[in-house]
């Protein structure tokens, strides 16, 4: 809580419904990607601009382009794993240096039976009891089988990502018989994410820092000398840290490289078909 900006209290509230796609998140990037030539396993190493336009070098090949929109999460722009020639101007330098990357894990446990009551939507402890542990949502609906998620955010989510996952899943077990007791079965699958070691995310997502503002989320888009963009969901200030919010970000880029609109609602009937 010591590092989150007064700002950033007001950010709890989301226009919409919340929408689960029961495939997964892949969705999105598949159908975004039709069409397209897209080269994986590619880990950009640096950007470089010049009068000729851009460059981007991996660690066996090189691309050039007239235009290049960077959508590499914050943690990994803040860690400087990508070198940019020339430096980044202050405008865009500032912005990733103020904002903060968060951690906010995820662990799944996969029961063979169901032990809390039906109906039960989210299993909540308070006080200091919710410490480390404090809520739990069935999520068995989507996966269709019997399936509890908890979180781990701040402090305890970067902890328990130098925990093994036996020792992270006993310590969820014993928080949940605290509250059902020894009806509570070890579970027979679990899967815990561990975002801030990912070299690639380096973090789940960013949040208004200490010193930072909401304005440094629109500022961190650019674009560069006119050629280099970034997008992704710490660029989009009305709603960072979320999908819609990325996808957005990607919008907005393109539309400012093509200099004309791009219609959201043919991306929408693609995804709903796919």
């Amino acid at each position: 809580m010591e590092r989150v900006a007064a700002h950033a209290l007001d950010e709890d509230a989301v226009e919409g419904d919340e929408v689960i796609f029961p495939g997964g998140y892949d969705v999105l990037p598949r159908t975004l990607a039709e069409g397209l030539d897209v080269r994986p396993g590619k880990t950009v190493t640096a950007v470089t601009r010049s009068a000729a336009g851009v460059r981007v070098d991996t660690r066996d090949e090189s691309f050039e382009a007239a235009h290049v929109i960077v959508t590499v999460p914050l943690g990994v722009l803040k860690a400087g794993a990508i070198a940019f020639t020339p430096a980044l101007p202050d405008t865009v330098a500032g912005p990733i240096a103020r904002l903060g990357m968060g951690v906010f894990n995820k662990v799944f446990l996969q029961f063979p039976d169901r032990f809390w009551q039906d109906g039960v939507y989210a299993i909540r402890q308070h006080g200091e009891a919710g410490v480390p542990w404090h809520s739990w949502y069935d999520v068995s609906v989507v996966s269709g089988r019997p399936m509890l998620l908890t979180f781990a955010g701040g402090a305890w989510g970067r902890e328990i990502e130098q925990k093994t996952d036996e020792e992270v899943v006993s310590s969820v077990l014993g928080a949940l018989r605290e509250i059902y007791g020894d009806c509570v079965p070890d579970p027979v699958a679990h899967w815990i994410t561990r975002w801030g070691v990912d070299p690639l995310a380096l973090g789940s997502y960013s949040y208004v820092a200490v010193g930072s503002s909401h304005d440094d989320h629109d500022a961190m888009a650019g674009p560069v000398d006119g050629v280099l963009h970034f997008a992704g969901e710490a660029t989009w200030a009305r709603d960072p840290a979320t999908v819609h919010g990325a996808l957005l970000s990607g919008h907005r880029a393109a539309e400012r490289i093509l200099g004309s609109p791009i219609p959201l609602a043919g991306l929408a009937r693609g995804v709903v078909r796919s």
